[in-house]
């Protein structure tokens, strides 16, 4: 089974969630308090390392990187991380990338800025999203589709993704990054270098890898846990909807998975199909997360479940389905569309 599991109240992932939020704005109000007060004294920044991130647009000419190092040296930074590396562009010097280099041998992003930052007595970062290629908004066709991440749905999503399985991708990112040590630089920082969530790569090649590591197929946490699992030596499984709208937002599966993880219960996932919700076992747990219009008969096939003695654990209330459906309030015990 999956190694990953868990099963926490609805309420306290929403509490959680406020709790973060709160503890977030608690801190930057510290900070621009604490800013506020330095300035206002005359004292020295009371946080030796004081960094900002800065998008490629904001040093992209020499007069936006003017204009953006005079508002960094207002606002008493001395480290800065410009994006050099986003959305298939480079902002150095490569003879490596494939994609559309910024730097020529009129202007050099870069270089440019490390100067300038420098003789402000400000360090420079080189900010790089690693195995990140881009949003499909930004950059709608992938440079390299051999290379892309899959999802066990094997669709395309709204983010490009190059998976670390790949040892080509590999080597292929180490000779660009490496080009940004031939700058000034006073640091890298990796951004994104990860998988684009936890329900990834389902790629033939980490398929395989996986296979030959493990023993068997991780496309079978999909539909076919018995494979993994004998179903005898489940006596209460867990299953994960996995719906066709979480394809193109992976994110939203992997949002309930990594809440699920906090119990190191098993689990696997199950499609939205009758046919898939009609072979769950009883007892057992079925859970669905930001699953918010179910259709006709994928709540027939629930109300089957749960007549069956199944277990429905549903996070994130579905407000656009109860409102269309009394089949799906009657199951979720509400008692007026809302």
């Amino acid at each position: 089974m999956h190694p990953n599991a868990a099963s926490s109240p609805a309420l306290t992932l929403i509490v959680d969630g406020m709790r973060h939020a709160a503890l977030t704005l608690a801190v930057v109000a510290f900070c621009l308090t604490t800013r506020l007060l330095n300035s206002a004294c005359g004292a020295a920044p009371a946080f030796e390392t004081r960094a900002i991130w800065i998008d490629p647009a904001s040093f992209a000419t020499q007069e936006a990187a003017d204009r953006t190092l005079a508002r960094c040296v207002r606002a008493g930074f001395n480290v800065l991380l410009p994006n050099v590396m986003i959305n298939q562009t480079t902002a150095f010097h490569s003879k490596y990338f494939r994609g559309e280099v910024l730097a020529n041998d009129h202007f050099d992003p870069l270089a440019y800025f490390c100067t300038q930052a420098h003789a402000r007595q400000m360090k420079v970062e080189a900010w790089c999203c690693v195995y990140y290629e881009g949003s499909v908004a930004a950059a709608p066709h992938t440079l390299y589709p051999q290379w892309l991440v899959q999802s066990m749905n094997h669709r395309p999503f709204s983010q490009h993704f190059l998976s670390p399985s790949l040892p080509d991708v590999n080597a292929y990112l180490l000779s660009v990054l490496k080009e940004t040590l031939e700058y000034d630089v006073d640091g890298i920082h990796l951004d994104y270098i990860r998988y684009p969530g936890t329900t990834f790569d389902y790629s033939p090649a980490a398929r395989a890898q996986f296979a030959a590591e493990e023993g068997f197929d991780p496309q079978d946490f999909l539909d076919h846990a018995e494979r993994i699992v004998p179903a005898d030596a489940e006596g209460y499984p867990v299953r994960v909807l996995n719906p066709q709208s979480h394809a193109d937002k992976p994110w939203e599966t992997t949002g309930i998975e990594r809440t699920l993880d906090q119990a190191r219960v098993g689990f696997a996932f199950v499609s939205e199909t009758p046919e898939a919700l009609s072979k769950l076992r009883v007892p057992g747990l079925l859970v669905a997360s930001s699953y918010y219009a179910p259709p006709p008969e994928t709540v027939e096939a629930l109300q089957g479940y749960v007549r069956r003695g199944g277990d429905l654990f549903w996070t994130d209330a579905p407000a656009a389905g109860l409102a269309a459906s009394e089949d799906l309030r009657r199951l979720l015990g509400v008692a007026k569309a809302v």
